[in-house]
């Protein structure tokens, strides 16, 4: 019994121990949650109380309506801050208001201080305007004491209304006799200025310079209304200007307007105005060439542009004077290898397309809320710890697309551990899918990309209509978008040298293209930059035909797509020759050289854009990509560069040779991370949510930058294409038509003769076979990079002459000829060679 009544005790005992420490974690719970409940009722109370007294000191203050209490502080407020009172009632009532939907913004305590320093600063400055000189110059003197005359202020800024009162005297008085009355107007007007900036954060210069825009405009807008006055008045001298406006209010400026702003524009970009146009004999061009007729619905625009054309279109140069020829080294070799590039030229005026034609962006300054903001950030930082992991959010970057959260882990944190939970972070931010970035290039932080739920479209505008485009050095920048914090991402194809462009159907590319073009014609006149367009796709290049930045009219038949790129390999190859005779070593170095001899002609640069390389690659992938490569080893000094783009980002299109040839890409949104790494050799492109959202991987870059791309929409250019078309008719190369035509093979080597003559390879070909003692086709396309049919060609011909044997099967054909009978029959050969143009000679004689 004894024994039971003990155990029955010890378990008694032990449910009670059991009992009360199970209680203590709900106890604990329970207290804290009434402590904070108390703790927002006394936030409350005293947000309210503050509320209470910034109402009642507006009604003293401003309308004296509070009675016998109101009159006195109404008196004593005037009496201690002067004028300065006005502002005490409403710095308190927006205090208290912005405290209930600021709660936990840590920031708040500071914008307060800035408040109670702002309201003795502004006294003092009053105080400053209102005292006189005389007064400093007494308290200099010593006659008049420091402390009874701050009693005087008191009294007569409480009966007046007037002055800074006590505290205005006492600052005021004070910095006027360190720094007489304009010194310290001086100082106390840059305490003023400056408390003020940092209390709202905006910049000074900003809001003037916003000011001066818009005088600048209403000035403009007015001397444009009194001008068309004058010409409704004046008769028929200013008809054609005012239907001009009348017609064209939509797309075009009038002609003052535009006038204006393109020679602001080429004050800003530094351009020359004056383009080249090459004289080359306009022919009919093959059904795959035809220049695309302009469309209907912008004839209007056609129109007012050649208008406006005729009436300002001038000649600027005469017939040149003929000078005495001066003796110089090289010119005579420089002269004779001077390709299609370098003919006559007509020098006419380039208008460059206004910016009225592109359209504004209508939600350019909507933003998430900072509340939405840091709530996600206690979301994060809540769900990390509810993970085990202590981390904070340093700063938030808001973007166009998405809102990056910079997060600082504590000490001993993983990486990893923190990457490993982006499926969860994504599950409680009730977001689509997140993007780490671990860590932050630059920074000891990771970034945590979160889709915004409202995504704001970046409008080319923006982007072009901005100081860093237009004072970018590079002809061919284009306006690639904006980054994650919002700021304006100009990217240089000069630098890159060449980019592939490559993601899913719908996410980008073509827009992007659009946008690179677009950029080049605002930038760059047809004397600086030339394009060549290969479009197997038809439809999405085809608009800017008849542009005068083109070579020749946007190619589309895939087979003479690859003549195109074998011209350009060419054409690289030839202004190499001229860098060499001219002793430089790129182009930058050739046109400096050009400047010395009037008659050498700046070369311009070319920029190659290919919109569908996989329909390329599967009608002649081996010609496109040795000429690719070729182009990718050795275009950049020569000034040409390539633009590629596919959204069929797989190794067959995108193979390792031209990887490794094009170091900067530019990655849309795929389907898997396979692509992704395919296209920039990581993860992260099959995270990205379309619509322009890219990741931006320029050479020289640790890693990608994620950027949202400028959008342009088809009519806008149309309107850029139709207004260029006007102004300038395109001028296309046609013997480089004539050359893409051909095969493409025939246009970087040496063409092959017609059928039963020798290849010009053949003797080449019959040395290498006798030396290797075997002869087969694959042989021949490695040592002299040509395709199968010329190669088996030449296999035909050697047979044909007896120097190598018939197939067999998979072997290699013998060969019949030794090294030595080669030679002789070679030394044989030259000698009946010798003897016949000696027998010639004498018949002549």
């Amino acid at each position: 019994m004894a024994q039971n009544n003990t155990s029955k005790k010890s378990t008694k005992s032990g449910r009670k121990a059991i009992h009360s420490k199970g209680k203590r974690p709900y106890v604990k719970k329970a207290s804290k949650v009434h402590d904070e409940k108390q703790e927002l009722l006394r936030y409350e109370i005293i947000v309210m109380t503050f509320v209470a007294i910034g109402l009642f000191l507006i009604l003293c203050v401003y309308f004296n309506i509070g009675g016998i209490a109101g009159k006195g502080v109404r008196n004593v407020s005037f009496g201690i801050f002067g004028v300065g009172a006005y502002l005490i009632p409403i710095f308190i009532l927006g205090s208290a208001i912005f405290k209930i939907f600021n709660k936990k913004n840590e920031r708040l305590n500071n914008k307060l201080m800035l408040l109670v320093l702002l309201v003795p600063a502004f006294s003092s400055f009053i105080h400053i305007i209102y005292i006189k000189e005389s007064q400093i110059n007494i308290y200099l003197m010593g006659k008049s004491a420091f402390f009874p005359a701050l009693v005087n202020y008191f009294s007569v800024s409480s009966k007046l209304h007037a002055g800074g009162g006590f505290i205005g005297g006492f600052f005021g008085d004070f910095f006027a006799m360190l720094l007489g009355k304009s010194g310290s107007l001086i100082v106390i007007l840059l305490i003023n200025l400056s408390l003020i900036i940092l209390l709202t954060e905006k910049s000074l210069f900003k809001l003037l310079k916003f000011i001066g825009v818009k005088i600048q405009e209403i000035s403009s807008s007015t001397y444009s209304k009194v001008e068309d006055a004058i010409a409704e008045r004046g008769g028929s001298s200013q008809k054609g200007k005012s239907t001009y406006a009348e017609e064209e209010t939509t797309y075009l400026m009038n002609i003052e307007q535009q006038e204006t702003t393109r020679k602001v524009r080429e004050n800003m970009l530094g351009k020359s105005t004056i383009i080249e146009d090459y004289d080359i004999p306009k022919e009919d061009s093959s059904e795959s060439l035809q220049e695309s007729e302009e469309p209907k619905e912008l004839e209007k625009i056609s129109e007012v542009a050649e208008k406006k054309k005729e009436s300002v279109q001038i000649s600027f140069f005469k017939d040149a004077i003929n000078k005495p020829n001066q003796e110089k080294v090289d010119m005579k070799d420089i002269e004779s290898i001077k390709g299609e590039m370098k003919a006559p030229i007509n020098k006419t005026l380039y208008e460059y397309p206004p910016l009225q034609l592109l359209k504004d962006n209508p939600f350019s300054g909507v933003r998430s809320s900072k509340e939405m903001l840091h709530k996600n950030a206690e979301k994060l930082e809540q769900t990390l710890e509810s993970f085990g992991v202590q981390a904070k959010v340093i700063n938030i970057s808001y973007g166009p697309t998405v809102t990056r959260y910079e997060l600082q882990p504590d000490q001993g944190v993983k990486v990893s551990k923190i990457v490993n939970l982006s499926d969860d972070i994504a599950l409680n931010l009730a977001a689509s899918g997140i993007r780490m970035e671990a860590p932050i290039p630059g920074k000891s932080l990771i970034g945590i990309e979160v889709p915004n739920k409202e995504v704001s479209t970046v409008h080319i505008k923006e982007v072009i209509d901005t100081i860093e485009f237009m004072k970018f050095p590079s002809k061919i920048a284009f306006a690639l978008g904006k980054d994650i914090s919002g700021e304006t991402i100009i990217a240089d194809i000069a630098r890159m040298p060449h980019m592939l462009i490559s993601g899913a159907t719908g996410s980008g590319k073509s827009v992007c293209i659009n946008t690179l073009i677009t950029s080049i014609l605002y930038k760059a006149n047809p004397n600086e930059v030339k394009l060549l367009m290969i479009d197997p796709k038809v439809v999405e290049l085809k608009v800017y035909n008849g542009i005068p930045h083109l070579l020749i009219p946007v190619v589309t038949d895939p087979k003479k797509a690859a003549g195109a790129l074998y011209w350009a390999v060419q054409e690289m190859s030839e202004r190499y020759q001229l860098f060499a005779n001219a002793n430089v070593r790129d182009l930058v170095g050739y046109n400096k050289f050009t400047e010395q001899d009037e008659e050498l002609n700046k070369l311009p640069q070319i920029v190659i854009i290919v919109d569908e390389l996989a329909d390329l690659m599967q009608v002649a992938a081996k010609d496109v990509e040795d000429a690719i490569c070729r182009l990718a080893q050795m275009a950049r000094a020569a000034g040409i560069h390539l633009i590629l783009a596919t959204q069929r980002p797989s190794v067959d299109v995108i193979t390792g040779i031209i990887k490794a040839n094009i170091p900067s890409r530019i990655a849309f949104a795929v389907s898997s991370g396979v692509d992704s790494r395919t296209i920039i050799d990581m993860n992260g492109a099959e995270k990205l949510i379309g619509k322009g959202d890219m990741l931006y991987y320029p050479v020289g870059m640790p890693k990608p930058i994620r950027v949202q791309g400028a959008f342009i929409s088809d009519k806008e250019v149309e309107r850029v294409v139709a207004f260029l078309k006007a102004s300038q008719k395109a001028n296309y190369n046609q013997s480089i038509m004539e050359q893409i035509s051909k095969d493409p093979k025939a246009t970087n080597e040496s063409e092959s003769t017609q059928e039963g003559d020798y290849d010009t390879y053949f003797e080449e070909a019959l040395e290498l076979v006798i030396e290797r003692e075997k002869a087969s086709a694959s042989m021949l396309q490695r040592k002299f990079r040509v395709g199968y049919n010329r190669a088996a060609r030449i296999i035909d011909q050697l047979h044909e002459a007896g120097f190598i044997g018939p197939e067999e099967g998979s072997k290699p054909r013998k060969v019949n000829l030794t090294l030595e009978d080669y030679y002789k029959l070679k030394h044989e050969a030259n000698e009946n060679e010798a003897s016949d143009e000696a027998v010639i000679s004498d018949g002549e004689d």
